[in-house]
């Protein structure tokens, strides 16, 4: 409720500030990279799309939806006989965050490259998927168990960013950013409860520091 009332907020104060606004919305659609080494592939993605609502000088709110993604390292259980052996037992988890997000960004600069700062708060909820494989005779691994769990979540991120960087037009240009998420996904995976495989949990801790490219376009410019 007091995200909601913030985002109503914003949109007002927005709305009110009309002399030398941007008075109408500019999409934006974007990726993000998180390094994170508990994770396949080393990695956490994050896709999103949302809107900069106005611009009036400094001030740029933002309301979007972020998708976050990203599985952890496979836990392989090895032949207790010959350990070179394959593996008699694999664990697979993997997650993904659906979120709404609101961000009372904040740019400084030029028109041709402007410097960001940029908190976000995202409200939504986090699902995980548990897989459980065994070693069948003939070599492959045949899907024993499946879980899945979903929690509710929300989480603070922040980022340093370049506006404008590379190119930039009437209509559509980019931002180069720098960021960190205290996005959590433990709890997610803690319902996942495979103990009667004796398969220990493992933890993630998903907090990280990553990078962004995002593209924005003015629908409205002439």
């Amino acid at each position: 409720m007091a995200v909601i009332k913030l985002i109503i907020f914003i949109l007002f104060l927005a709305s009110s500030l009309n002399a030398g606004a941007q008075n109408h919305p500019v999409v934006y659609a974007g990726f993000e990279y998180y390094r994170n080494t508990g994770f396949s592939n080393n990695s956490i993605g994050n896709f999103n799309v949302g809107a900069q609502v106005y611009q009036w000088k400094f001030f740029a709110p933002e309301i979007g939806y972020d998708l976050y993604f990203g599985a952890l390292n496979e836990q392989d259980i090895l032949n207790p006989i010959d350990p070179n052996a394959q593996s008699l037992q694999r664990l697979e988890k993997s997650f993904n965050g659906s979120l709404l997000t609101i961000s009372p960004k904040l740019k400084f600069g030029r028109e041709d490259a402007f410097l960001i700062i940029s908190p976000k708060y995202h409200i939504g909820q986090v699902k995980a998927k548990g897989d459980y494989f065994v070693l069948l005779n003939n070599g492959d691994y045949g899907l024993e168990e499946r879980q899945k769990t979903s929690v509710p979540i929300s989480f603070w991120s922040f980022s340093i960013a370049l506006e404008g960087f590379a190119v930039k037009t009437d209509s559509y240009w980019f931002t180069l950013a720098v960021h960190y998420t205290f996005l959590n996904t433990d709890e997610a995976f803690q319902k996942l409860d495979f103990s009667e495989y004796n398969i220990r949990t493992t933890i993630s801790n998903s907090s990280t520091i990553g990078l962004g490219l995002r593209f924005y376009w003015d629908v409205f410019a002439k």
